[in-house]
């Protein structure tokens, strides 16, 4: 197999070898990190990414060939996660350390494939409609994969671009009706995190992110409600959210946070 995923990388490109791993099952992957980890360019691997979008939504009940492929698929994209959270880890030492250019680009070039991964994840999540002639998962499908990727995407958020953290906040908040708490946790970890991007900003991250805790206040201020456990850090995650849009001077988020101390006491 291992001389098989070999020949597939170097002759047929990384699409086919998308294939190649999906429709044979292929469940451990350490021969693909070692072909991915010697690649020159990790955001090479977009197209191969990009055909796996179907296998990345979970499989209808009672598919065994789809949650087969689903399994491969997810693998796969934790196997180019792992592997280009350790490249920008590596050349941004190498790059701060020696003013290597070439090890900045290596950084970048692992953000890149970071951001790849995170925008296949978006499509196939639901967050993103499209038309209607394509597919789209359905309720149980979409909670299926946010419970299934929702700790994947908390480590990746401080490699990420503004982009992408804003399609991190999508899957979330197109999760909120079923996993309330959860979606509103990973919210308050990718602002966090977006901080050191400027997403705070943008007033497209504005507007989604204070309408989404606008929505909380009003309809799920319940779950604000304790001093330990799952209050408290949603509590903390709220605080970090208007902290973030009040320091760069959004009225909005000002208003918000001048209330906040008699809602939550």
């Amino acid at each position: 197999m291992a001389i098989t995923l070999m020949r597939s990388a170097r002759a047929r490109g990384w699409v086919a070898l998308a294939g190649l791993l999906v429709v044979d099952g292929v469940e451990e992957l350490d021969r693909f990190a070692s072909i991915l980890e010697g690649a020159e360019r990790m955001s090479d691997v977009a197209s191969l990414l990009h055909s796996l979008r179907d296998a990345i939504m979970p499989a209808v009940a009672g598919d065994t060939e789809a949650s087969r492929a689903h399994r491969a698929a997810m693998q796969l994209l934790r196997t180019v996660s792992a592997l280009a959270m350790r490249r920008y880890e590596d050349s941004t030492r190498r790059w701060q350390e020696d003013t290597d250019a070439g090890a900045r680009e290596r950084a970048l070039d692992a953000v890149r494939a970071l951001d790849t991964v995170v925008s296949e994840v978006y499509f196939a999540s639901g967050a993103f409609r499209g038309r209607d002639d394509e597919p789209h998962p359905n309720a149980d499908q979409m909670t299926d994969l946010f419970d299934e990727i929702q700790g994947d995407l908390r480590d990746l958020v401080r490699y990420l671009p503004a982009s992408a953290i804003h399609h991190v906040v999508e899957i979330a908040a197109a999760n909120a009706n079923a996993r309330p708490t959860e979606a509103f946790l990973l919210i308050g970890d990718a602002v966090r995190a977006a901080r050191a991007v400027g997403y705070e900003t943008d007033s497209l991250a504005k507007d989604l992110v204070l309408g989404i805790v606008r929505t909380y206040l009003a309809d799920r201020s319940g779950l604000f409600q304790g001093s330990t456990g799952s209050p408290r850090a949603l509590q903390t995650a709220l605080v970090t959210i208007l902290d973030s849009f009040v320091a760069v001077g959004w009225p909005e988020a000002r208003a918000m946070a001048y209330h906040l101390y008699e809602f939550l006491r």
